[in-house]
């Protein structure tokens, strides 16, 4: 993620996002959408494909976008490039055996990613 403070900021954003059963809303509206399959590798082991803004519009509710993009303080548009940057891989690390954990498996980790407030350790 470097050194980029909106990067950073956006992680717990997006963790709570896909908290509660949100990952598997994001992946079903990316099926819906024609791009399965570019939500699905991020879930499997195998290299992520990048995700562009465009792909998180239609991945994420209006409401969802409107309310990241306050909480930044940027525009709609800047809030889905940012997200785009980090939801493959954050998607990626909750599921590293390629398929997705339960609910309250996933609510840890995103809840782990939350807490963190964006600092990795090492």
């Amino acid at each position: 993620l470097g050194g980029n403070p909106m990067l950073r900021m956006l992680l717990p954003l997006v963790a709570s996002m896909l908290m509660n059963g949100g990952l598997q809303k994001i992946l079903g509206r990316l099926q819906q959408s024609g791009k399965g399959a570019k939500g699905q590798s991020w879930v499997s082991t195998g290299p992520n494909e990048p995700a562009d803004a465009d792909d998180i519009k239609a991945a994420l509710g209006e409401q969802e976008l409107g309310e990241i993009a306050q909480q930044l303080g940027v525009s709609e548009d800047e809030a889905a490039e940012a997200v785009a940057q980090v939801l493959p891989d954050v998607v990626d690390q909750a599921t590293p055996e390629g398929v997705l954990p339960d609910d309250a498996e996933l609510d840890r980790k995103f809840g782990r990613l939350h807490e963190l407030d964006g600092v990795r350790e090492g």
